[in-house]
């Protein structure tokens, strides 16, 4: 049996993209619009998008 794909939309939070990808143990994320893919999010994009987040804090 194959489990369901996991996917975000495009107004998704990189957080909680972040989340779906740490409580499914994934690396990489499609992003769907309107059931199309417009994307797909890697855990490297999200570690240098909190990296700008933070260095825009300071």
């Amino acid at each position: 049996m194959t489990a369901p794909v996991k996917t975000v939309a495009p107004e998704a939070t990189a957080f909680a993209a972040a989340q779906i990808m740490a409580v499914n143990h994934i690396r990489r994320l499609p992003v769907l619009e309107e059931n199309r893919l417009v994307g797909i999010l890697s855990h490297s994009d999200l570690i240098r998008a909190f990296g700008d987040m933070l260095t825009e804090a300071v």
